[in-house]
């Protein structure tokens, strides 16, 4: 019910002028986040890896472009969420954080949050629709898709832009390296406990699951936070943090 009215008319601005209604609805904007993959439903094996089911460059044009307050991506096997999470909280006491994690519980605008509250439906719908007008443009090669992840990304980004956030703060999907939200620019990087997990999608060995989580490091990239790993996961991010010269805490 909230949804429905929150898209009954025309908001209103401070100065008395209303603002257009947005293109299309909640549970529309939510339908075209997931519209390339299930068009790619035929096309889909589940038993394809990521590294050659997803196509992160799809999205990179936007994603990869500057921000312009300090930004963090999470990753990991086990608490990335509530690492997300925390991580905002704290950083709120400074000034608003834009936040994007996933899945959500109850409504999809959960996902994206500003100052601790989910995005509003109008805003949702709204900056779905600029999102989906760049996204459009793309040529998808035929059994590839946009990855909703994508799609929400682009959305967070517009929306923190937007509303002048002081920091953001992302989670990383289930791998790092055919992730889209690995494309944004960030200064630090966060890596809770990596295990045996997804072992399908990110390879068949705690190295290969490694490997594409060490992704999150980037060129930019100046901090890591890591919790305590394995030996072998420990090595693969503290090597690949050397050759970007990036501080491991």
């Amino acid at each position: 019910m909230k949804r429905q009215e929150e898209n009954r008319g025309p908001a209103v601005d401070m100065q008395g002028n209303q603002e257009p209604l947005p293109d299309m609805t909640c549970e529309q904007a939510v339908d075209y986040i997931y519209a390339s993959w299930q068009k790619a439903d035929p096309d889909r094996r589940w038993t394809v890896p990521d590294s050659r089911k997803r196509h992160p460059e799809l999205t990179a044009s936007w994603l990869s472009k500057p921000v312009s307050v300090p930004t963090a991506l999470v990753t990991g096997s086990k608490g990335k969420g509530s690492t997300a999470r925390m991580l905002a909280a704290l950083l709120e006491k400074q000034g608003p954080c834009g936040l994007l994690t996933s899945p959500h519980i109850l409504d999809f605008r959960e996902r994206i949050r500003l100052g601790g509250s989910m995005i509003g439906c109008r805003d949702f719908s709204r900056l779905v629709g600029e999102a989906k007008a760049c996204l459009d443009t793309v040529a998808v090669p035929s059994g590839q898709f946009i990855s909703p992840i994508g799609s929400q990304a682009m959305t967070a980004r517009l929306y923190f832009e937007e509303n002048h956030a002081a920091f953001q703060v992302f989670e990383c999907g289930k791998g790092v390296q055919f992730d889209d939200v690995g494309s944004i620019p960030h200064e630090t990087a966060l890596v809770t406990p990596v295990f045996r997990e997804h072992l399908r999608e990110l390879g068949g060995s705690l190295e290969a699951i490694a490997r594409d989580k060490a992704h999150i490091l980037q060129p930019g990239t100046r901090t890591l936070l890591m919790a305590r790993q394995d030996q072998a996961v420990r090595k693969i991010f503290r090597d690949r943090a050397q050759s970007l010269g990036v501080r491991v805490l």
